[in-house]
């Protein structure tokens, strides 16, 4: 029998792994996040926000964060959302237990509208967002540069049930 995987909110305890994890996962030329930025970033969400992780003992598999879109009251019920799996712990359905909890903590907090964004070239992310009904609404183009390179950013939306 396999295990069951449920994620849960992250503490501030969480935040080496969590930063281990982003250094392995992220894309040369990235910022790099320390846990004292996961931490001071965890210290400042509001009550509808949060880092959530995935554990398999004393070992992290993944990361997801939700996150208010903007301050301004108008987008109140708009949610961003990302998602980070251990390179050696892909592909086995880690990515989607994380996305599947935020999706619902989303809706428990009472946003209307999730949105994701990321490297245009990343189709891994692609499929798992559209695999929870993200469509994707635009491209943006030349919006990062990194390594002597521009690159894109797909833009992705997702609409909960009405408030």
């Amino acid at each position: 029998m396999l295990p069951e995987y449920i994620p849960r909110l992250a503490s501030a305890d969480d935040a080496p792994a969590m930063a281990d994890l982003y250094a392995a996962v992220r894309r040369s030329g990235d910022p790099v996040h320390t846990a004292d930025d996961l931490q001071t970033r965890m210290a400042h969400f509001s009550a509808r926000e949060g880092f959530t992780v995935l554990t398999e003992g004393e070992g992290l598999l993944g990361f997801g964060v939700f996150h208010r879109y903007s301050p301004r009251g108008g987008y109140r019920f708009c949610a961003e959302t990302a998602v980070h799996v251990h390179p050696e712990r892909r592909r086995q359905g880690h990515g989607t237990r994380i996305k599947a909890d935020l999706v619902e903590r989303c809706a428990a907090h009472g946003y209307h509208h999730l949105l994701a964004r990321f490297p245009a070239d990343d189709p891994a992310a692609l499929a798992l967002y559209r695999g929870f009904d993200y469509e994707t609404v635009g491209i943006q183009r030349e919006i990062w540069f990194r390594n002597g390179h521009w690159g894109d950013i797909v833009v992705l939306q997702r609409v909960l049930s009405s408030i």
